[in-house]
């Protein structure tokens, strides 16, 4: 229990919230809550967390979208620094610029039409080389709090599917049939599921960004370190008052 509530004391000393992680988790919350406006009091397109771009401007999926282009970009910065695991941060960088396209133009839907097949069978591959690739980068982080949430935004993912899954079986759906088929036979049961899906997608990725921030942070401020002056470290005893 003791090394339990030590690590958690740890989590909480490390954890920094920077404002950028501020302004997205105001949005996911401020989406889910608009969110559920629609569907539970009076529509509103825009912010349907089920409808998907080619019905019209949805700012969930935009949302979605920029958040994944910016882990991302991220990774993109990562792997310029960090040679041990550049191949790792190299291809997370393109699975969430793959998952963003995808999210917006809806490749997977189009490839399960088109191949007859459940994306999630095309995309099998894919999630080996990204899990490994996540693993990989999970060893790359420098402190607890960094892991907690980089491990939290894959869970918050794993969820998500949960869900989606759960959708389905609510709506007895065949996983093949065309979208807009699939929009138009949604139960009362299934659209909160789809609901909570998405936001938990929103959030998965927010989590991936807070990490992906931190972890940034923490090697700027290590290479500053180490470029200063050994007589200059505001942190030696020496360079201390008094």
């Amino acid at each position: 229990m003791s090394g339990t509530t030590s690590g958690a004391q740890r989590v909480i000393r490390e954890l920094h919230v920077p404002p950028l992680v501020w302004v997205l988790g105001t949005c996911v919350v401020l989406l889910a809550l608009l969110g559920a406006y629609d569907a539970l009091i009076s529509e509103a397109s825009a912010f349907d967390l089920q409808k998907e771009l080619r019905n019209g401007v949805n700012f969930p999926v935009l949302f979605s979208g920029l958040t994944l282009l910016l882990a991302a970009a991220l990774c993109a910065r990562l792997a310029a620094r960090d040679v041990s695991t550049r191949w790792a941060w190299v291809g997370l960088a393109l699975l969430f610029a793959f998952m963003a396209v995808d999210e917006v133009f809806l490749i997977h839907e189009d490839l399960q039409e088109l191949a007859d097949l459940k994306w999630q069978i095309l995309y099998f591959p894919l999630f080996v080389v990204g899990a490994f690739a996540w693993v990989t980068a999970l060893r790359a982080f420098e402190s607890l709090a960094e892991r907690v949430l980089w491990i939290g935004g894959a869970a918050a993912w794993v969820i998500a599917q949960l869900f989606g899954t759960a959708a389905h079986l609510t709506e007895g759906s065949d996983p093949l049939r065309p979208r807009a088929a699939e929009m138009a036979e949604r139960t009362s049961y299934s659209a909160p599921l789809r609901a909570v899906e998405e936001v938990l997608e929103f959030g998965g990725t927010v989590l991936f960004i807070w990490a992906l921030l931190l972890l940034i942070s923490h090697r700027r401020a290590h290479a500053s370190y180490r470029a200063a002056p050994q007589g200059g470290d505001p942190l030696s005893p020496a360079s201390r008052p008094g």
